[in-house]
């Protein structure tokens, strides 16, 4: 008898053309969810891997991080427990951190997922929808505990807010209208912040649809003067930021005005990985590399935790708990909302492309 196979779309060796080929189906180890995917959305990180390598440590590689399916086999420790064949799941594989081996990529029928990166998604959100979220919200979380906003300490719980109203904390949210911006939005403005974001016009009615308070136009010349006024007349008080994508230069500079006093503690910003590579941006985030918290702000790449138990643990947190409460109690709103590209696994290449040149607004999701 042979053995099981599914179809996946493949990278043969760095900067080629993705194929779509059928590939034996393995077992989950012990720990492990088999998942019939069918959506995977695209991200900013999948085009970078396949035209430079990044992450990939051999070849032939698949690649891809979110998904939504249903479970179709689970590992020997999960019987018996909530992870029942044929539930609905969203999750954010393993793909980047197994070096593209096969099995753990998104871009396939069948991928292999640890449980702690695995939700149960309720009926009235679609696949579509679900896929959109697993690496934007996970990514949010890694950058407020990089800021020190949860940690191990509390064991990953968070309250439904933070913060009571009198004290007015708010967030800056810089490049609002990408994957991780909104996620950002949301997650901010249900944790007590006042959200202020940047985003085009053509997304602010939508931005704030999702919990900002104030949105700006980051390509006006006078934005970091307009948000600094903005927070200065609402009372507020903004000690953290979070960039999304966009200019580091703005971001840092807004943060760096808004603090009482030069002897005010450091301001806090987290900021995601593959920002445009302006000369500003890259200059701006070699000095921050190299001097501690010029400007009197302390900014950080977005990693998830350096220790493999807290990683983990936080993992569980968001999918198993947090993700999952908040879907079912319409508390979060799946978004971006999804647009699914043509040509299935055979399209993926020139999603990538399309990606590639810019998308905001939107996520580009794939039917499996």
């Amino acid at each position: 008898m042979s053995s099981p196979q599914h179809r996946a779309a493949l990278i043969p060796s760095r900067g080629k053309p993705m194929q779509s080929v059928l590939q034996p189906t393995k077992s989950p180890k012990p720990n492990e969810i088999l998942i019939r995917v069918h959506n995977a959305a695209l991200n900013p990180v999948d085009y970078v891997c396949r035209d430079n390598g990044f992450f990939m440590l051999s070849y032939p590689a698949v690649i891809g991080c979110d998904l939504a399916g249903v479970i179709e086999a689970v590992g020997s420790d999960l019987d018996g427990h909530e992870w029942k064949v044929g539930a609905r799941v969203l999750a954010n594989g393993r793909a980047f951190q197994e070096k593209g081996k096969p099995e753990y990529g998104a871009l396939q029928e069948k991928v292999l997922v640890p449980v702690e990166r695995v939700s149960l998604i309720p009926d009235h959100v679609s696949f579509e929808e679900a896929a959109a979220l697993p690496l934007a919200v996970h990514t949010v979380f890694w950058g407020f505990a990089g800021m020190g906003l949860i940690s191990p300490s509390t064991s990953w719980t968070i309250p439904q807010s933070f913060f009571t109203p009198p004290s007015k904390p708010a967030i800056l949210i810089w490049g609002a209208a990408s994957s991780v911006g909104i996620s950002a939005v949301q997650i901010s403005s249900y944790l007590g912040f006042t959200v202020y974001a940047t985003a085009s016009p053509k997304h602010h009615d939508y931005i704030k649809q999702l919990g900002a308070y104030r949105v700006f136009d980051y390509n006006d010349a006078k934005v970091v003067e307009n948000i600094v006024m903005a927070v200065s007349e609402d009372g507020a008080t903004m000690a953290h930021g979070y960039l999304a994508i966009g200019s580091f230069a703005q971001c840092v500079e807004t943060l760096s005005q808004l603090r009482p006093s030069s002897l005010s503690p450091p301001s806090k910003m987290a900021f995601a990985g593959f920002q445009p590579l302006s000369a500003s941006n890259v200059f701006h985030i070699a000095r921050w590399s190299l001097f501690a918290a010029p400007k009197g702000v302390e900014a950080k790449f977005v990693v998830p935790p350096s220790n493999e138990g807290e990683s983990k643990s936080l993992s569980r947190f968001i999918f198993g708990t947090w993700l999952r409460e908040r879907l079912e109690k319409k508390e979060i709103v799946p978004a971006p909302k999804p647009r699914v590209v043509e040509g299935g696994l055979d399209g993926v290449d020139k999603a990538l492309d399309e990606l590639k040149k810019g998308v905001s607004g939107v996520k580009l999701v794939v039917k499996v």
